[in-house]
């Protein structure tokens, strides 16, 4: 980009002009690429933000001045009925053994802890809402584990064990935030449990202990 700046092929566009106008191709990146692994409560979500604030962008609307009102009438609407409109509410608290992992929280909180001898990874989804992921007593599968963790507008906190395996953090954040809070193990034969996924307006911290 900077070399096409140099040469004139740009024609009086800056990089910080592209990028300011069309960053919201990101998110709709992310959202299309959740509808193409079958995830697709999650990449209608991104797609559509995404979407919203590219208009934004482009014709100087404020999405905003839609946004919040439909987020309130969301919540207004999911409180009338008990469950959030559109997804089924997990429960607030629970303990699970089983090997693979599909956590969708939305507008809501949940604490799962995990307690299995052979975890796998799975998927964790957390948009206007909290997520309390216990992964301390968990074993892994021979071959490892990988969990792909998706945050928008919300917070994310993951507790490890970093005696028991093996714990690498890559997670992608836009507007947000991706903590490692853990000491690394350095024993290679320990499985090993890779996080990644993208935070987006939201935080993701990973805790050991």
């Amino acid at each position: 980009m900077l070399l096409f700046d140099q040469i004139g092929i740009t024609q009086g566009f800056s990089i910080g002009y592209i990028f300011s106008t069309f960053w919201p191709l990101f998110i709709i990146w992310i959202g299309v690429s959740a509808l193409m692994n079958r995830r697709t409560n999650v990449g209608l979500f991104f797609l559509l933000i995404g979407i919203l604030f590219q208009v934004s962008t482009l014709y100087g609307w404020s999405i905003w001045s839609v946004f919040w009102p439909l987020v309130i009438i969301y919540i207004g609407v999911s409180a009338l009925i008990g469950r959030p409109l559109l997804f089924k509410r997990p429960p607030s608290s629970t303990t699970t053994q089983d090997n693979r992992l599909k956590e969708t929280v939305i507008f809501w909180g949940s604490e799962r802890r995990v307690m299995t001898d052979s975890f796998k990874g799975g998927e964790v989804t957390t948009i206007f809402g909290g997520t309390q992921l216990d992964l301390r007593e968990a074993k892994l599968a021979e071959n490892g584990a990988v969990l792909d963790v998706t945050c928008a507008f919300g917070g994310v906190e993951i507790l490890v064990n970093p005696a028991n395996y093996r714990v690498e953090s890559d997670g992608t954040p836009v507007m947000g935030g991706w903590d490692s809070n853990f000491m690394p193990s350095d024993n290679t034969s320990l499985p090993v449990l890779r996080i990644a996924g993208t935070v987006i307006f939201g935080g993701v911290e990973i805790k050991g202990y």
